[in-house]
């Protein structure tokens, strides 16, 4: 029997509790890549996981320019240990 390491156990334990939300939860690094995503965002988006997963934001032609910008404030002012805001996107 294989062993998954630390790493993976963590990732897939963080993937199912995030599925159980029902909101959308989008996770992304400092430079704005997805690096997490729960499957009512995928569906909300109408894009599978997999593909969203790994993309920038600026990449991501699905989402308004708006939220961009949004998303990439929230991200600068988190690096700079500044308070972030909650923001809901509406579907189009």
């Amino acid at each position: 029997m294989q062993r998954k390491s630390k790493s993976n156990t963590f990732k897939d334990n963080f993937q199912e509790l995030i599925n159980f939300v029902s909101d959308s939860i989008v996770v992304f690094n400092p430079e704005g890549v997805v690096l997490a995503a729960n499957k009512t965002a995928c569906i909300f988006l109408g894009i599978a996981c997999e593909e969203l997963i790994g993309n920038r934001i600026e990449d991501l032609k699905i989402i308004d320019e708006k939220t961009k910008t949004f998303v990439k404030n929230q991200l600068r002012k988190r690096i700079e240990s500044e308070k972030i805001e909650n923001y809901e996107i509406q579907s189009r």
